[in-house]
């Protein structure tokens, strides 16, 4: 970045860019204001109970909810970022590429929080000695980086665990490819996203007793329905039919749709993306009013 800085080239405003700009921006503002703060409601209200039982159907729901939040909370304030710099002739580097359509542990952290991940390769795990060493030293360094990713992400067991579950993750994957072994990709694609979604709630969590309840409930009983308890916590602010909906249309974007990048770099009709950035800037101002602190301030 620090050359675009200092390149005079850059100091001078560029309509193309600020056009592009607005428009990723935009959509990443519809990510995050419309989409991850509508199906928030699921998941905060899920983990705002102290329960010590919750129903299958609101244990999938808070744990799915939480995943799709967060992942367009994130990449939303990302493209967000991304659309101001391009405005400013500044091109950030890209922090998301559809990670829950990962077919391993390993796939999913080169698409997701890549800035992160590179971050850690490149001053942790190849200092270590990285994949250069004997084949137990490796599975240590990858165990050590993700053992630190977890840490790095808050000073408790549940951010701790979640990392090293991931680094056991990618262990695996790591093992199952030396020795030959395959699946389809799309067998591999659900086996990752279902060990994804429930290590969300490890990470999501106040502590593991809470994570524990939520976990442990998505497998332990057949009861198909949302109680009272819980969907007396939901607020008011839209209709429930109405989030549930937009986390239904969250959960096919977030796993088949394009992402903010292949939106950007698609060839496509200029008047098509002017209409697309006019809507989603003035829907994103529209629901402005109820956003919430973005889930990755507090990183």
């Amino acid at each position: 970045m620090l050359p675009q800085f200092e390149a005079k080239e850059n100091r001078r405003p560029r309509a193309k860019n600020i056009f592009d700009g607005l428009y990723i921006f935009s959509l990443g503002l519809i990510k995050k204001v419309l989409i991850a703060d509508s199906i928030a409601v699921f998941a905060n209200a899920g983990f705002a109970l102290d329960l010590d039982h919750y129903t299958m159907a609101e244990a999938w729901l808070i744990s799915l909810s939480y995943t799709f939040q967060l992942y367009f909370d994130f990449s939303g304030y990302c493209d967000m970022a991304i659309g101001i710099g391009r405005m400013f002739n500044i091109n950030l580097p890209l922090n998301f590429n559809a990670p829950y359509r990962a077919t391993n542990f390993q796939d999913f952290w080169r698409r997701w929080h890549i800035t992160l991940n590179r971050f850690l390769t490149q001053y942790v795990y190849i200092p270590l000695g990285g994949s250069r060493r004997k084949e137990g030293r490796v599975l240590l360094n990858i165990a050590l980086v993700f053992f630190i990713s977890g840490f790095w992400h808050g000073a408790g067991w549940t951010f701790i665990i979640w990392g090293l579950c991931h680094g056991f993750g990618v262990i695996i994957r790591r093992q199952w490819h030396r020795r030959g072994y395959s699946m389809p990709s799309w067998l591999g694609m659900f086996v990752t996203f279902f060990f994804i979604n429930i290590l969300w709630v490890l990470f999501r969590a106040d502590n593991l007793g809470e994570a524990w309840v939520i976990i442990r409930s998505m497998f332990d009983n057949h009861e198909l329905y949302l109680s009272s308890a819980y969907t007396s916590h939901l607020p008011s602010i839209m209709p429930n039919s109405v989030n549930m909906l937009i986390l239904f249309a969250a959960m096919i974007m977030g796993v088949f749709g394009p992402t903010a990048y292949q939106l950007m770099t698609r060839e496509g009709s200029v008047r098509v993306r002017q209409v697309v950035t006019v809507i989603c800037f003035v829907v994103g101002i529209l629901f402005i009013s109820r956003v919430v602190t973005f889930l990755y301030f507090n990183f």
